[in-house]
């Protein structure tokens, strides 16, 4: 084992594997979020591709080919409509990250839209939808704004570090009380579906932790009522920024939310520079104490004694403290 340690080759092969397996950890991040969206995933399997065909090396490209490869053979197997057609309705992206090809021109937009439109509804696309397409796309029409609206969310976002919400978009481009124009509903049925099932594996895990043994006899209607109230409480703690606050170490000392409420609460008392401690501050903190008293008469005995009537930060506190 030492002499693999001391090679510099095993460091060399180890810092290049590193480097293969990146990539990957990032994408799962962001594929397996509770939020996730179908757009995330293509433009994340988009970014890998990119990343892989940029190792040059010799030495790398057997493990970036057979990478690619998979990526290739997952994208095959799925429904490549919905998850292009979710990345040209996200107003944050539209068109843009897609190449000019020929499968990407107005009319074969149309036509993907126009399958998608039949298989969630199950009856022909409207005739307003084409048009309302290209205003879309062109930035015309009542979308004529829509770019400055989709900057000003993600300004207001990214200082949460979140990422924006292209519905929130749209629902700024409709009517109170209307019904929707067609590309927003398309818009809202592809962008509504989650990638993954992290929520139900999430649920399932607060299941698990209520329906304990102890706890084997429970209604289905009481566990339910149980989980939703966990999670309701889950996601206000996460509004709230009381999670990242929670996880925060603060070593010696109390938290800020505590220490400023402790200054808030505490009297001003004026600092004492005489040196001579009063009374009540002896009889407080066990400084009073003598040896006629009968509780520490018998030393080692009464170090429990000691370790209530004297404070941690006092310099005659035992040392088993």
């Amino acid at each position: 084992m030492v002499p693999i340690i001391n090679n510099n080759l095993f460091w060399h092969y180890l810092a290049r594997v590193k480097n293969h397996l990146k990539p990957l950890p990032f994408a799962a991040n962001v594929t397996q979020a509770a939020h996730c969206w179908l757009d995330q995933v293509l433009l994340k399997f988009g970014l890998l591709v990119m990343q892989y065909q940029g190792m040059r090396d010799p030495d790398d490209k057997l493990v970036a080919d057979v990478i690619i490869s998979s990526l290739e053979q997952r994208w095959g197997k799925a429904d490549q409509d919905v998850f292009i057609a979710a990345v040209i309705l996200n107003p944050f992206h539209k068109i843009k990250p897609l190449q000019k090809l020929t499968i990407f021109t107005n009319a074969c937009l149309f036509m993907l839209m126009s399958r998608l439109w039949k298989h969630f509804y199950a009856v022909n696309v409207p005739l307003a939808f084409n048009k309302e397409l290209m205003e879309y796309m062109n930035n015309a029409g009542m979308h004529m704004d829509m770019d400055d609206y989709a900057a000003s969310i993600d300004a207001a976002v990214h200082l949460k570090g979140e990422s924006p919400n292209p519905l929130n978009v749209w629902q700024g481009f409709s009517f109170s009380g209307s019904e929707l124009s067609p590309p927003s509903k398309l818009a809202h049925q592809i962008l509504s579906i989650c990638a993954n099932s992290a929520s139900c594996e999430h649920l399932f895990s607060t299941f698990g932790l209520i329906l304990t043994k102890l706890q084997n006899r429970m209604g289905k209607k009481t566990m339910l009522s149980l989980a939703e109230l966990k999670m309701h409480l889950q996601d206000e703690h996460i509004q709230n920024d009381a999670v990242s606050q929670c996880l925060k170490h603060h070593f010696g000392g109390p938290r800020p939310s505590q220490e400023a409420a402790t200054t808030d609460q505490a009297p001003s008392v004026p600092p004492n520079t005489s040196g001579v401690v009063p009374a009540a501050a002896e009889q407080s903190s066990g400084l009073s104490g003598t040896a006629s008293d009968p509780e520490l008469e018998h030393g080692e005995a009464n170090t429990s004694l000691l370790r209530i009537r004297l404070p941690l930060n006092s310099d005659l506190a035992p040392t088993s403290l």
